[in-house]
């Protein structure tokens, strides 16, 4: 735009440039400016008024002669009264700031508004890459049944303690174990802190304090002896086969449930009678095969080697234990009169019994550590008690050995 700047009559500090092609209705698009005294000031002894011009904008953005004499009569007003602002800049750098600060309290009134339920199905599950298939599926499960129904379609501002008392009571009213209890709370106190660590929240989680306070010995130690083991595994082999061979193999080598189910033909060599047993809790281990358990293994067709051994009725992945399992113990009374469900005899009580032999043989229990996979000896230590005797015997043997001989008496005549 190069044509001459014009005054507008009528209209003192008002000027006009008109666009040289450009039409806004009949006559050339105009961009307005002003010009207007903003001060004073000294100058070699000399007081020197301060002009200042700014342009507004087109006829066609909406501005109009009155528009532009209105808001020149703001700074005007503005520069003689010295409030609001002087100049169109400083106006504009207000409007800006003012949109700013807009801008970020509706984006934070967004935040504000993600409910509990749209974090957990949103950002947090797409997020959890690195956990197991297993473990997603049960954290889906226990947030639809437990915490969904109290703070789903709650914001995380509007969440409180005691939102998470009332979790806990729901969980233990319902005849739950303890340790479920934690494991619920703490999958909510995972989502919790993951919504920090995204930048949508910056508070703690309401149920820290009270969490610590969660402390339960939860462990199941229930163990079968020698003879009860072979009647069970009489039972449930009269009600099922392929259970009857994951109940051998557990109650052989310790193996978990869901080792057993992740079990491919690649996995065995049964020549060498090695179990390689990859994805567990504490990592990949090795375990190792009794005569029963290789012959078992030697007794099943062979499959392909990224075949599961033990599988569905159509060909899947196992994802929990038969119910036969139950049927059996319950039919042999196995758990007759028992309340504690600590003491009451479930599939992971072949785990405990493997374990309990061994060190009931006097096994040490680094090695049992490390044939159950446990992450630390702590895990392990729970079966210290049961080789009490062992250590007893030790200390007796050790004591006849270290007994002074009496030495016989030679009468000197």
């Amino acid at each position: 735009m190069d044509s001459k700047r014009q005054k507008i009559s009528g209209f003192k500090g008002i000027y006009f440039r008109e666009h040289p092609t450009r039409k806004h209705g009949l006559i050339k698009d105009r961009y307005f400016s002003i010009r207007y005294k903003i001060g004073q000031e000294q100058k070699a002894g000399k007081t020197i008024t301060k002009q200042r011009e700014e342009g507004l904008g087109w006829s066609s953005e909406g501005w109009t002669v009155e528009k532009v004499a209105l808001k020149l009569a703001e700074l005007k007003e503005a520069n003689r009264t010295g409030k609001g602002p002087k100049t169109l800049s400083e106006a504009r750098e207000i409007a800006e700031q003012e949109e700013s600060k807009k801008r970020i309290e509706q984006e934070q009134e967004a935040r504000d508004s993600i409910t509990f339920g749209e974090h957990f199905k949103n950002e947090y599950l797409p997020s959890q890459v690195l956990k197991k298939p297993e473990t997603l599926r049960t954290e889906k499960i226990y947030f639809r049944y437990w915490i969904e129904p109290v703070i789903g379609k709650l914001p995380f501002n509007k969440i409180t303690i005691l939102h998470f008392q009332k979790i806990r009571k729901n969980i233990l009213d319902s005849g739950k174990a303890f340790r479920t209890v934690q494991y619920i709370l703490a999958i909510s106190r995972q989502v919790w802190n993951h919504a920090k660590e995204s930048g949508l929240i910056n508070s703690d989680w309401p149920f820290k304090k009270e969490m610590r306070k969660l402390k339960f010995d939860n462990q199941r130690m229930r163990f079968l002896s020698q003879e009860e083991s072979e009647i069970l595994l009489a039972n449930i082999k009269s009600r099922s086969e392929q259970l009857y061979n994951i109940c051998l193999l557990s109650l052989h080598s310790g193996m978990r449930a869901g080792e057993i189910f992740g079990l491919k033909w690649s996995h065995i060599d049964i020549e060498k009678k090695i179990i390689h047993i990859f994805d567990a809790k504490s990592g990949s281990r090795k375990g190792f095969m009794t005569e029963a358990v290789q012959g078992m293994f030697e007794s099943l067709p062979p499959g392909r080697p990224d075949e599961f051994i033990f599988k569905t009725a159509k060909g899947k992945k196992i994802s929990s234990i038969s119910n036969s399992f139950d049927r059996a113990v319950n039919e042999l009374g196995l758990n007759e009169g028992i309340k504690d469900r600590r003491e009451r005899l479930c599939f992971h009580s072949l785990r405990h019994s493997f374990a309990s032999q061994l060190v009931t043989a006097g096994t040490s229990l680094y090695t049992i550590q490390k044939l159950l996979g446990h992450k630390s000896i702590s895990l392990t230590e729970r079966y210290s008690h049961l080789s009490e005797e062992s250590l007893r015997d030790a200390v007796s043997i050790f004591e006849k050995q270290a007994r002074p001989k009496k030495q016989k008496v030679i009468e000197l005549n």
